[in-house]
């Protein structure tokens, strides 16, 4: 299993077992994309919600971030599917971009 696999599950995992001491003014997110679909969670104040839909349904303030992401090489295509491509990313609570994660 590549190195990324195994940190982005290791994430996934600590989010969902984290418990927040306080409310953050922050969510961190995971996208995903396989077979023309996409795939959304989110954490925030110890909550995980996620969406699921196609390509052309992703929500307007998503797309900026894709864009950003594609434009800095956040964005990474997967040599060996699924997904197909994935990035990690915070925003504030009005879903404007603080910063991409990085698992490599």
């Amino acid at each position: 299993m590549p190195d990324w696999r195994d940190k982005d599950a290791t994430r996934q995992y600590l989010n969902t077992r984290r418990k927040p001491m306080q409310p953050t003014n922050e969510r961190e997110y995971r996208y995903e994309e396989r077979d023309g679909e996409f795939m959304l969670k989110r954490w925030h104040d110890g909550v995980e919600t996620s969406w699921r839909g196609e390509l052309d349904s992703r929500p307007e303030w998503l797309e900026c971030i894709l864009n950003t992401a594609k434009v800095g090489g956040h964005l990474k295509r997967v040599s060996q599917p699924p997904p197909d491509a994935i990035v990690w990313f915070t925003t504030d609570l009005d879903n404007n971009l603080l910063t991409f994660l990085e698992l490599t």
